[in-house]
């Protein structure tokens, strides 16, 4: 059915209310009464008067007839129609046949200058709002917004009947049509620059309905005043009267107590929030679990190629917080538990065995498990959708000190483009938050894009894929092969020293008769990792050198003499050979038994001689 069609239907059931009561009709049943504008002014059937006080005149817009007693500024529209001995439904000009008599009726026009009547009903069993007709699209203007004066404050309320009631004190009181969230559907544009008053009701719904509303009147230059509800007021109380959350009904509040509540209205702010000085910034020192390795509140990325034990390596990371173990240049790692999501790896055949051959405290570990639906069934943890359990869990879990997800990249299991860098920060800011919230670290396991499908040249480029990873992450570990050893390196670090490393290896070992793996975290190193890496590719003519140089050296050495390790790195710098290139032809040469160690007394010198 189309528009058109829709509104010639229902305006065939707007029909003259055969009870209405023009003013003359209603002024003709007080003791006195003369004209004034738009209307009459009587003598007032609530009490003797001196002079008229009651004004009988029609709304803006023609539909229906005020009363108001400014003798009585608290007396409501029943009130003076019982006195008169007439209905309140008889004071609206239109009726569309409903079986509950009428109790506001109000018209909003849209921009297309198209008309909706919202009438609101009310009998016994409750209220019942309607919009006649219907069908009719697009935004509408706040209501009477044409009838409101130049001059002055404009008061916006939560719904017609409170619109009616403020303005019956001379205010210009207007709503908006539909429920709280509809303001969003509302031109407010005929108001830009205007003093607004937002008088919330005093419901969830209602306050957040006018604070969205406050921020869309600054951006029409607007100054914006905040009603404060009255803490005694209670749940769902409004300006007009009614019932609140329990069933009892309320009054209305008094023409004084509006006065109050309007002069007081506090002045909004919008730039509460968004911005804050320096001076009311708290100072905090960064905060790491491995001091400037891995930072709590942050993400630390080890990325690497398949096969290079990044998953063993992050296991043993586990263990060391579990026990509160040593790092390789001798710092202590903060004890706390871990949490750890294996995504590949089997904690019972896998992650289990290798925690256990690498000394954790498993009263310290867990690891996730089963977790609801969105129908409360059970299934296995999914980091796309149960994160919102886990940050809520931390509230008991208070001991928990790292977070360990292995790939990372379940964590975007959603997303439909991983190159995308919205999509990827979208995924990633849950898990920032959380770790800032509860002062955790998290390591991220992921992999590398093969070089030729990386953008640039380095390594940090190769992570991943879209740059929000390493970008939202705060550090950022390499695992690659350097000297033809398995080796981490700190690719970056943005609240810390970056650069340097340290050895590892990953050995097969049997622990309670179970075979498994290790890994065994060896020497630092210095430098940064596209150096190293750079000139650990053109290694193979170096180690030569460093090989030869070795050979002679002990072949030149009487039998059964040997030489400190220090002493032939002195004698090969002369040579150009690298420490790094020594050390790798001395482990070659170690391997091929052609030399080996010996120490002098018990606290004595390590001595390399040949065999």
């Amino acid at each position: 059915m189309n528009n058109n069609h829709s509104y010639q239907q229902n305006q065939a059931q707007k029909q003259i209310n055969p009870d209405f009561l023009e003013p003359l009709q209603i002024a003709g049943r007080c003791d006195s009464y003369k004209p004034q504008a738009n209307g009459f002014i009587a003598s007032s059937p609530l009490r003797p008067d001196k002079k008229p006080s009651l004004s009988i005149y029609y709304s803006n817009d023609g539909n229906k007839v005020h009363l108001k007693d400014h003798g009585n500024s608290g007396a409501t529209e029943d009130e003076i129609c019982q006195a008169l001995g007439i209905s309140r439904s008889q004071l609206f000009r239109f009726s569309y046949g409903h079986s509950k008599p009428i109790s506001h009726f109000n018209t909003y026009q849209n921009r297309k200058g198209e008309k909706v009547d919202v009438v609101r009903y009310e009998g016994e069993d409750g209220k019942d709002i309607k919009a006649y007709p219907t069908g009719i699209k697009g935004k509408f203007y706040p209501l009477n917004h044409q009838h409101i004066g130049r001059e002055g404050s404009i008061v916006i309320v939560e719904g017609e009947k409170c619109s009616d009631y403020i303005a019956r004190f001379g205010y210009n009181a207007t709503t908006w049509k539909g429920g709280a969230g509809n303001w969003k559907h509302t031109d407010f544009g005929c108001f830009k620059g205007r003093h607004c008053i937002l008088w919330p009701d005093n419901a969830p719904d209602g306050i957040k309905a006018m604070n969205g509303l406050a921020f869309a009147l600054d951006r029409l230059g607007c100054s914006i005043s905040m009603v404060q509800i009255p803490d005694d007021k209670p749940p769902k109380w409004d300006v007009a009267g009614g019932r609140d959350s329990d069933g009892n009904d309320f009054p209305p509040a008094s023409g004084d107590e509006i006065l109050d509540l309007l002069t007081n209205a506090v002045k909004f702010d919008p730039l509460q929030g968004r911005y804050t000085l320096f001076s009311d910034v708290r100072r905090e020192p960064v905060e790491w679990q491995i001091e400037d390795w891995l930072p709590t509140k942050a993400i630390t990325l080890i990325a690497g190629d398949p096969g290079l034990g990044k998953s063993t390596l992050a296991l043993k990371i586990a263990s060391l917080v579990s026990t509160g173990g040593k790092w390789p240049d001798g710092t202590g790692v903060k004890q706390g538990e871990v949490i750890i999501y294996s995504g590949e790896d089997d904690y019972n055949n896998t992650v289990a065995n290798r925690l256990d051959a690498m000394g954790f405290d498993e009263n310290a570990v867990r690891h996730t498990a089963s977790f609801p639906d969105e129908e409360g069934k059970l299934i296995p943890f999914n980091p796309a959708i149960h994160l919102p359990y886990v940050h809520n869990d931390l509230k008991r879990l208070k001991k928990t000190r790292l977070i360990i997800l292995d790939p990372i990249k379940d964590l975007a299991k959603n997303v439909r483009n991983s190159f995308e860098d919205t999509q990827i920060r979208a995924a990633l800011e849950p898990l920032l938050n959380l770790a800032r919230e509860h002062n955790i670290a998290v390591i991220g396991i992921t992999h590398l894009v093969k070089r030729h499908n990386s953008q640039g040249s380095t390594f940090l480029d190769r992570i991943n894929g879209s740059g929000a990873w390493t970008q939202l992450a705060r550090a950022c570990w390499g695992v690659d092969h350097l000297d033809g050893e398995k080796a981490l390196f700190r690719v970056k670090s943005n609240l810390g020293p970056d650069g340097g490393g340290f050895y590892f290896n990953t050995e097969q070992t049997r622990y309670n008769g179970i075979k498994t793996s290790k890994v065994e975290l060896g020497d630092m190193f210095e430098g940064r990792v596209d150096d190293l890496l750079a000139e650990s590719e053109n290694k193979d003519t170096a180690l030569d050198i460093a090989n030869e140089f070795l050979v002679d050296w002990f072949n030149n050495l009487e039998t059964g003499k040997g030489s400190s390790w220090q002493e032939i790195i002195e004698a090969a710098k002369p040579e150009g050979i690298g420490s790094r290139s020594l050390r790798r032809a001395r482990d070659d040469l170690k391997a091929k038994r052609f030399i080996r160690t010996t120490k002098t007394g018990e606290h004595g010198t390590w001595f390399w001689l040949k065999n």
